[in-house]
């Protein structure tokens, strides 16, 4: 891994062999792919370069999280267009059924939300909610910004069904009823 991540962070992409770049894909440090990596260090210009040179695009860590998870936690507005571009899904959930879209909304990462919903990511995607003890099943990417009081998230999940009512936006959560219950359960009472 070490001598992958040298030839990589040192840009010296001739080192690695095509056969070497798909076996990438299952090179991993702490179960993530040096694309996780270099996003997770918040190095856009080295996570730009290694998604053109398509290195690692495709991998999950232990969690299943894509190099899109990633990138929406970190809030890389350029990635998600580079990653999309090279035809990873934006609706590929992790092992708690998270996507992307619900790794940005509980971030509060607006921007990114409205990259990921023009990529066609998949609005009422099932994921569980897990804090502590707490687990609640069932809950799209709209509840994540309601739950972290994020309400320019929660806007944009609204504006973008104004215009566009085909998105079939769920508002209503088989554990809480609807998306104000929600919020009054989680004490969001500045999205009432």
């Amino acid at each position: 891994f070490n001598a992958v991540w040298d030839c990589c962070n040192q840009r010296q992409w001739s080192r690695l062999e095509p056969e070497c770049i798909e076996a990438l894909r299952s090179i991993k440090k702490e179960g993530r792919s040096v694309l996780h990596l270099a996003i997770l260090m918040n190095d856009i210009a080295l996570a730009e370069e290694m998604i053109a040179h398509c290195i690692a695009i495709h991998t999950e860590d232990r969690l299943k999280n894509t190099p899109l998870h990633y990138v929406a936690m970190q809030g890389s507005l350029r990635l998600v267009g580079a990653l999309c571009s090279n035809h990873l899904r934006p609706d590929l959930q992790n092992i708690h059924g998270c996507t992307p879209l619900h790794i940005a909304a509980m971030k509060g990462e607006d921007l990114v939300l409205a990259k990921l919903i023009k990529e066609r990511a998949n609005v009422n995607a099932d994921a569980e909610y897990r804090h502590g003890d707490l687990i609640i099943p069932q809950l799209s990417p709209i509840s994540f910004a309601v739950i972290y009081g994020h309400y320019s998230c929660v806007d944009l999940f609204l504006r973008e069904y104004e215009k566009n009512p085909t998105l079939d936006l769920n508002l209503t959560f088989p554990s809480f009823g609807s998306i104000l219950h929600l919020a009054i359960a989680f004490h969001q009472s500045t999205l009432l």
